[in-house]
């Protein structure tokens, strides 16, 4: 067996990569607000089971996807933590969400020169947070212009219009509608200050390191973007054999095309297509 790379080409992290990044493709609900009413009017009865819903955050793609029951309801781009900051991976549990949520600096900030702040605005918390590890939040953010980017001090930001989609989405699925009613009361009566919402259940997190995303025989492959996987090439060779369910003995790559740009440049996400002889 025989996997060739073709075609490839790059890309930034911009408006312009329709088909590397998930926040231009037809998976995404959040541009569209009353699709995600209108799927919310769609849902099963009765509350969601923990293992029905799951968020995946993929770091170097800057992708978060929200499944239930299997299905893909949402993907969108996010920030994560810079190379002196990473967003840690492993599994983690979404057990409660604050909206507007006061910010603290967090411990790798020089806390002599940040101050707290409240809920508003210009907080860099937006519009809700959701705890995942330690000093580490999924939350909102207005700052788009740094999505699909790694500048955070380790949590991972939504635009603030996608995570409030988020945490409906959960509390809609989660809570029972005399709950979500009080909270909406809650809400309104301080709209400026923060409203924490305990789940009945915890929500699967699993934040992964995944350069190499295929789709059928399609894939692209992310920058190494926190420098961990040293032989680039033993690694596509593995991650590549994996998808293609063989052993990488097996797997054979042509000195060419992607492995050829992979050396000269990868700096951008490169597109490939496989050819399987």
């Amino acid at each position: 067996m025989k996997a060739v790379g073709k075609r490839p080409s790059a890309a930034p992290a911009a408006a312009a990569d329709a088909p590397l990044y998930p926040y231009h493709n037809g998976a995404s609900m959040c541009r569209r607000p009353w699709l995600l009413a209108l799927a919310l009017l769609l849902l099963p009865a009765g509350p969601a089971t923990a293992a029905e819903l799951r968020v995946e955050i993929n770091l170097p793609a800057y992708s978060l996807r929200l499944y239930d029951g299997g299905r893909l309801v949402m993907e969108r781009p996010v920030t994560i933590g810079s190379p002196e900051h990473p967003t840690p991976v492993g599994r983690w549990q979404v057990r409660r969400l604050v909206w507007n949520p006061r910010w603290m600096p967090p411990p790798s900030m020089d806390t002599g020169r940040a101050r707290p702040m409240a809920p508003g605005p210009g907080n860099p918390m937006g519009a809700v947070k959701m705890p995942l590890y330690r000093a580490v939040y999924l939350h909102g953010t207005s700052r788009r212009d740094q999505l699909g980017r790694p500048v955070s001090h380790g949590c991972v930001r939504l635009a603030n219009a996608d995570a409030r989609a988020l945490a409906e989405y959960l509390q809609g699925r989660l809570l029972d509608p005399a709950h979500r009613r009080r909270i909406r009361r809650r809400r309104r009566a301080r709209p400026h200050a923060p409203v924490a919402v305990e789940l009945p259940r915890p929500v699967p997190v699993r934040v992964t390191y995944r350069p190499l995303v295929m789709d059928g025989r399609k894939g692209v492959i992310h920058p190494d973007v926190y420098g961990r996987l040293g032989d680039v090439r033993a690694y596509l060779r593995r991650a590549l054999a994996r998808n293609l369910d063989v052993v990488p003995a097996a797997l054979s790559l042509g000195s060419g095309g992607l492995l050829a740009r992979l050396d000269r440049d990868w700096q951008r996400p490169l597109r490939f297509a496989l050819e399987i002889e």
